[in-house]
């Protein structure tokens, strides 16, 4: 499972998070042009990979932008706080059965970007950042 299935699984399975997106959580870059808000859309920031005299340790320290659209500012704000519930300060696997190892889950900071002029979407990007066992 790659480290955005496992951030996925890990959002769906969060209780306050699927209350208030439902399944609408997308990794890939493509939101389908039919999606009703609300929906959080992740993209991977930066994947820096750390290195010893042995050569590749197999550790990444990512950073993660969770990109949250709705018809309400409001409601960014409390779906931002559903995935701090789910993500901030998380160890161990992520994504159930066969998922990635993680180490460490830290928000980072969060951007309110307004309301999208096409979509009249609210649009809250927050950052994560995630270090996990490639």
């Amino acid at each position: 499972m790659i480290i955005e299935q496992a951030i996925q699984n890990q959002l769906l399975n969060n209780a306050g998070v699927a209350a208030l997106v439902g399944t609408n959580i997308f990794y890939d870059g493509t939101v389908p042009q039919d999606t009703a808000a609300p929906y959080i859309n992740l993209a991977k920031i930066s994947a820096p990979r750390d290195y010893t005299h042995d050569g590749a340790s197999g550790l990444v320290d990512s950073r993660f932008q969770f990109s949250i659209f709705s018809t309400q500012y409001t409601q960014n704000k409390l779906i931002a706080a559903a995935i701090a519930g789910a993500l901030s300060g998380f160890r161990g696997v992520m994504g159930g059965a066969g998922g990635v190892t993680v180490g460490r889950c830290f928000y980072e900071d969060e951007t309110d970007l307004g309301k999208e002029p096409q979509t009249l979407f609210y649009h809250l990007a927050v950052d994560y950042k995630i270090g996990y066992n490639e």
